[in-house]
């Protein structure tokens, strides 16, 4: 991980494209894979959903290491989480994480009730371990 904590701007723009994601899913909206990316003039939200989910994250994830002006980054996808019991639980997963960072932040949120309105349900973040970052 790195050694900084996360920035104002990175935790904006990962709050953003996250609280963006469980407004669609309280609509009925199913979630693509979303990349936000901060290229210092605000984030430019880019959504991927033309294959299977492997393909658009591998795509996201190109999309984010070509991007040679993007100071941050937020990779939001829809997915499941175990708990401790082996059970699987519908959660948003996030990977965030600045230029020149070695290592990404990673996390999710559960949620129950798609599609529920006012019904809809969501966790605190959690946090899921690091990964390569991207940029």
């Amino acid at each position: 991980m790195s050694d900084n904590a996360i920035s104002d701007e990175l935790d904006r723009l990962t709050c953003d494209v996250l609280g963006q994601a469980l407004d669609s899913l309280a609509a009925g909206v199913a979630v693509p894979v979303l990349v936000a990316l901060d290229e210092g003039e605000g984030p430019q939200v880019t959504a991927f959903s033309d294959d299977g989910q492997d393909e658009c994250l591998a795509a996201a994830r190109e999309h984010v290491r070509a991007s040679g002006a993007a100071l941050r980054y937020a990779l939001l996808y829809d997915g499941d989480v175990a708990d401790d019991d082996g059970a699987y639980h519908q959660a948003l997963i996030i990977e965030f994480a600045e230029r020149g960072d070695e290592w990404a932040w990673s996390g999710y949120v559960l949620y129950e009730g798609f599609g529920a309105g006012e019904g809809f349900a969501w966790s605190d973040p959690q946090p899921a371990g690091e990964c390569p970052a991207l940029l």
